[in-house]
């Protein structure tokens, strides 16, 4: 071999894959002819989301940029990585429409979308997919909603798939005219009256995904069928959503017969929901229906005993299980509890599409229909979150459930207390695809180091970890030997009242164990978790970790005092930078909202 182009486009393009889409831009195109069409793919489907600011610079001139028009079809944008990109790439759009400089874009994905970004919006008629995620650290105010349902929803445009993630749920007006060219969404509503109001502007919908957020008043039941192309449907509502089966769920899907593949993910108090006598007459009255996942979880309270008949705790997972067993006997079906929670999950855990998972590691004791079918191969499962309530459980408990869903990208662990058990060794598995791991609370913050090193350590991909404050700083002062987290590059804290204040003495133990850390955010519920030495942890943070790109963070109540000077005062700005060596930095000052990414 005696240059690059001797190798095979397999290698050439295996190459590719380890460096970012600029650089291959850069390195391999208007070289020749065989190395264009090797590379086309990179230059079609374009991802800029993980670019630093000084990358997604070098990208941002009009040279660069006519040199891809005219090939880009999918093309995705980060806010995070680079602050500002989705308005930077507008910009560059100028006041023209994005049809005429981008003709073939067909996909566009948003990340970390902004109230800033919302004029984008009006650029977008054309394309056919739209995927739409908003910054948890901007609310979307009444005039933002109307913008947000006028572009997407009333006005004329061309998009056939849309996603829509916004955590506290969108309103859907009422005013909105027919938009009969939607046919997929995934979306978040505040209530179920948004549903219904959605149900009639959008009637063409073949696949719908929504989450109810919050409960909504009473509601009116369509006396007619309605979404009469929906083929598919996933349901699912959040924890103080209340709807009543026999009232409001049954009657409201029963009035969409189209549907072939249903997927209920419902959290609630109503006791009836775990009658198998009621899922049977449910899905018997559902013509067209091929595809039935059900995914209950139900408190635990003196009225579900009362509706079942029984008098303790202990007997309610063999009387549900019984009422599905002899009633649904089709239906396979999982059924176990923990401390405050019945959960009911039809088996096997196979979907249709890519998606998340809610769990507890009681699952592994559960009575199955057919114990085979439970330990199929779960399939698409991207996300598990399990949460223990804080009730004593053994570490394999956790381990064994963790190994069935062997092929997760993000792992979260919530309220984990681990029983003491010397009688078995930890169990072993490698998760090949983690890339993210929450570990979101123990009892007493005390971190149980053999779970925590299980998760942590042997998984390549694994870069990114969420944890509470007060679990990692009890973790990194009593760990022996120490944690070694060279791997990680993004960091997030949480802190809330138990876990303490943030010290300025703690710092060392960060700096110390993330030495390569590239990204870091904290959240903090009170800024008095951060108000002594607010400023000094802030330059320390800033001048310690000398592969950081990016800092934030986050106070839910009360002001960052050290932004008060800084906002009002632009040489006190200019100085603080030059102090910590950040001049020519981009700066988000809010506050209670603070950001700084360093070039």
């Amino acid at each position: 071999m005696n240059c690059l182009e001797d190798l095979p486009d397999e290698i050439l393009i295996e190459m590719c894959r380890y460096l970012n889409p600029i650089d291959i831009l850069y390195g391999f195109g208007n070289l020749n002819k065989r190395l264009e069409c090797t590379i086309n793919e990179f230059r079609s489907q374009l991802d800029l989301s993980l670019l630093s600011l000084n990358e997604f610079q070098r990208f941002n001139c009009r040279i660069f940029f006519n040199f891809l028009c005219k090939y880009l079809i999918n093309l995705t944008l980060n806010n995070e990585c680079s602050p500002g990109q989705i308005k930077l790439f507008e910009d560059l759009i100028e006041d023209k429409c994005f049809k005429d400089q981008l003709p073939f874009l067909k996909s566009l994905k948003l990340l970390q979308f902004t109230n800033d970004n919302l004029n984008i919006l009006s650029k977008l008629f054309y394309i056919e997919q739209l995927y739409i995620e908003f910054s948890i650290y901007d609310k979307l105010t009444k005039q933002d909603e109307n913008l947000i349902n006028y572009y997407l929803f009333n006005s004329s445009n061309n998009i056939q798939k849309l996603t829509l993630h916004y955590d506290e749920g969108i309103h859907i007006l009422n005013e909105n005219k027919i938009n009969e060219k939607l046919k997929e969404l995934t979306i978040q509503l505040v209530s179920l009256q948004d549903f219904l109001i959605l149900s009639r502007i959008v009637p063409c919908l073949i696949h719908l995904e929504v989450d109810i957020v919050s409960n909504s008043s009473l509601i009116s039941i369509p006396q007619d069928n309605f979404l009469t192309n929906l083929k598919v449907l996933y349901f699912h509502t959040r924890d103080k959503v209340e709807i009543s089966f026999e009232q409001i769920l049954k009657p409201l899907i029963c009035q969409i017969p189209s549907i072939e593949y249903l997927s209920f993910g419902l959290t609630t108090n109503h006791p009836d929901y775990s009658n198998g006598i009621l899922w049977y007459d449910f899905v018997s009255s559902m013509p067209n229906l091929k595809k039935f996942i059900l995914g209950l979880e139900i408190n635990i309270t003196v009225n579900l005993l009362e509706y079942l008949n029984i008098f303790t705790v202990d007997e309610i997972k063999q009387t549900v299980f019984n009422l599905f067993n002899e009633n649904f006997p089709l239906f396979p079906i999982s059924i176990y509890t923990n401390n405050g929670t019945l959960f009911i999950d039809s088996v096997p855990y196979q979907f249709s599409h890519n998606q998340s998972y809610n769990t507890s590691p009681q699952a592994i004791h559960s009575i199955n229909t057919d114990i085979t079918i439970t330990q199929q191969t779960p399939k698409h499962i991207l996300g598990l979150s399990i949460n223990g309530e804080h009730a004593p459980i053994i570490i394999n408990d956790y381990l064994t459930l963790i190994k069935r869903f062997s092929n997760i990208t993000w792992l979260c662990l919530e309220s984990i207390n681990i029983l003491n058990d010397d009688s078995s060794l930890p169990i072993s598995f490698k998760l090949k695809y983690l890339k993210s791991l929450m570990y979101m609370r123990s009892t007493l913050c005390q971190i149980n180091q053999t779970l925590f090193n299980k998760l942590f350590y042997g998984h390549t991909r694994l870069d990114n970890l969420k944890i509470m404050y007060g679990d990692l700083i009890y973790l990194l002062k009593n760990s022996s030997p120490p944690i070694n987290g060279n791997h990680i590059k993004n960091l997030t804290l949480y802190c809330f009242g138990v876990d303490g204040i943030i010290r300025l003495i703690h710092l060392n133990y960060l700096v110390v164990t993330f030495p390569f850390l590239q990204h870091l955010t904290i959240h903090v519920t009170s800024s008095k978790l951060i108000k002594k030495n607010q400023i000094e942890i802030i330059n320390q943070i800033i001048l310690s970790f000398k592969h950081l790109r990016s800092f934030q963070m986050n106070s839910r109540r009360g002001h960052l005092q050290f932004l008060n000077n800084i906002i009002k005062d632009e040489q006190i700005e200019f100085k603080w930078l030059t102090h910590i060596n950040a001049t020519h930095s981009h700066l988000i000052l809010k506050p209670k909202y603070f950001a700084i990414w360093i070039k």
